[in-house]
């Protein structure tokens, strides 16, 4: 045990050729050997060396002739290889080392159609960086090594022979190379004369879109098909767009040709052990957007001046100074002239409630203790009407919104359903959002259609999509300010892609030139330019005037004045015509009693 991690030391059988080579090697270099189970079921009974993103360096593999056979995946170190390659270790660009055990003095034909065959099986996992020994005798092994991409034919996909490398020449306890080549040379060029880029491609807009134009070949525009040109120019390659849905992406990906997946994606520890990841672009701002909230209703705006508690202090002062005014006309000589007609309570109501509005009264108090009152309760109400008059203009104008949800825990606790792809699912799983209200999809476009216009629904999205896909619609949606989610936009590739690093250096040097913002701000506001010509043209040319719609709340104050002055008619009315009615029959009984005796002596004659 070296530094708390278990080195393992195996057991060498010198029968062996593959065991007396890693024994040679051990003694050499004194490598710790870590050993890496083929399947996920061995069982070592010790702990294993599992560090994350602890890829392996190096590969030694052995195989035999009678291993072999000349149908691809079959073999025995094909299913070596599918069972490496699902180790999270697993790393197609480290330097493969193929023993191939065969008998000596066999047909030479036979064992290169063997090497090729460990080739193609290799190719088929994305190694290219490969080495195949053959013993050819017992003084003698060849390395063989192949160039898989032939740049000087005309079919792209075409693969050359396997050639010799180099010989190992060993004589007594030494030996050496005949041509002292170098092992692993560079295999892939950095120009690939016009052979095409294949691009899987997920329509995920702004990143990537298809245009009006639906001819064949597929032409997509975006953020990254530009960033692909620009990879596609420093390669020399043309560049072939497949479109897909989001699942048959990486599908496409791993059992086909294309090379590259774009369509905004996100690193995932799914996809790890399938594909690589090139160097982030773009960094996604992710938010949550809900209903912006709806307007209230013009006729409450008067209400909406002062507070439930302000009214009603403003009634009750109205009703504490037509009392105290009352009181002042039944205790001073001189009040109002005609005090007998003006000391009721409810002339005092109306004589507040004018001063209140700035309505002239139609006398005026004579006594000072009288006119001290009144005086103060007019500076009273002028600065309280001038508050008013202030506030009700803004609301005549603008009446505002109701309660607009503005943080995720008041969406927690509310009925909206939520709209999101569903690559960005599990980033709900631990809130505390029910799971029946979260909608998934891998098609972002079905998944707005669905969400706008609809007042139960909010939308997770990229604010890059939401400014460039729902512009004539983004002035219904509030975006909640305490949720976020920034997300790096990469792409997708094959495991061991031999162009990653090239790739890699090309998005790098844009990413610190600026490049993909500029494509993505470019994008978006010709975007917006194209929805808000019109809108700024209006803006700068007419004026809007004022209509009935905003002064709803005075017409409606008007039809409840009126409403109420009506029934206070009818029942003032009703009052009068009751007290006629009580008035005629108090001296209808008052005057019947004269009468019944003059009748009686009338009936007596």
């Amino acid at each position: 045990m070296r530094n708390n991690v278990w080195v393992y030391v195996p057991i060498y059988e010198e029968d062996s050729a593959e065991n007396r080579l890693l024994l040679a090697l051990h003694k050499a270099v004194q490598w710790s050997v870590e050993l890496s189970p083929a399947e996920f079921s061995h069982d070592f009974r010790k702990q294993l060396d599992l560090r994350h993103n602890h890829q392996h360096g190096a590969y030694i593999l052995f195989t035999s002739c009678r291993n072999e056979t000349t149908v691809l995946g079959t073999s025995i170190l094909a299913w070596q290889m599918e069972k490496l390659s699902l180790l999270s270790e697993w790393n197609p660009r480290a330097r493969f080392l193929v023993v191939l055990c065969c008998n000596r003095e066999g047909n030479d034909v036979l064992k290169l159609s063997y090497v090729k065959q460990i080739f193609l099986e290799l190719r088929h996992v994305m190694v290219y960086n490969a080495l195949v020994l053959v013993p050819s005798s017992s003084q003698r092994i060849q390395c063989y090594s192949w160039f898989p991409y032939n740049k000087t034919s005309k079919n792209c996909e075409e693969i050359r022979d396997i050639f010799l490398l180099d010989t190992w020449v060993s004589y007594g306890d030494r030996g050496m190379f005949l041509h002292s080549r170098f092992l692993y040379p560079e295999k892939f060029p950095t120009n690939i004369g016009g052979c095409p880029l294949r691009i899987a491609t997920l329509i995920y807009p702004p990143h990537s879109f298809l245009l009006a134009d639906k001819s064949h070949p597929l032409k997509v525009n975006g953020m990254e098909p530009q960033i692909i040109s620009y990879i596609a120019q420093k390669m020399n390659a043309s560049v072939e767009f497949r479109q897909h849905g989001y699942s048959d992406v990486r599908y496409n990906l791993s059992d086909s040709d294309s090379a590259i997946a774009i369509g905004n994606m996100k690193y995932d520890s799914d996809n790890s052990l399938q594909f690589d990841f090139t160097t982030p672009h773009y960094t996604d701002t992710n938010i949550l957007y809900v209903p912006r909230a709806t307007q209230r209703s013009r006729w409450v705006v008067i209400s909406r001046v002062f507070v439930v508690s302000v009214w009603l202090l403003l009634f009750l002062t109205i009703i504490l100074s037509s009392i105290m005014m009352r009181y002042l006309s039944g205790c001073l000589s001189l009040g109002f002239p005609q005090d007998g007609k003006h000391r009721s309570i409810l002339k005092y109501l109306c004589i507040s409630w004018s001063v209140l509005l700035g309505v002239p009264v139609p006398v005026i108090p004579l006594g000072n203790p009288f006119r001290v009152l009144f005086f103060f309760f007019v500076v009273f109400s002028l600065a309280i009407n001038n508050v008013f008059q202030s506030s009700i203009t803004s609301f005549l104008v603008d009446p505002g919104f109701e309660h607009q949800i503005d943080t995720f825990a008041e969406l927690a606790d509310s009925d909206l359903n939520i709209f999101l792809n569903e690559r960005f699912e599990g980033y709900m799983y631990y809130t505390s959002v029910e799971g029946k209200r979260i909608i998934s999809g891998s098609d972002i476009n079905l998944l707005m259609q669905m969400a706008i216009g609809n007042k139960t629904s909010a939308l997770f999205s990229s604010s890059a999509t939401m400014s460039f896909t729902l512009r004539r619609n983004q002035s219904k949606y509030h975006a909640l300010s305490d949720y976020s989610l920034q997300l790096h936009s990469i792409m997708l590739v094959k495991k061991g892609w031999p162009f990653l690093e090239p790739v890699n250096t090309v998005i790098s040097r844009l990413v610190e030139g600026g490049i993909p913002n500029s494509i993505m701000s470019n994008i978006t506001n010709q975007n917006i330019y194209r929805y808000r010509k019109v809108g700024v043209w209006n803006l700068i040319t007419e004026y809007s005037s004022l209509s009935a719609e905003r002064l709803q709340a005075a017409f409606f104050l008007l039809a409840a004045g009126l409403g109420v002055s009506f029934v206070a008619f009818a029942v003032e009315h009703a009052t009068l015509v009751f007290k006629q009615i009580v008035q005629t029959s108090s001296q209808v009984q008052r005057v019947r009693p004269r009468f019944r005796p003059r009748r009686r002596k009338l009936l007596h004659l």
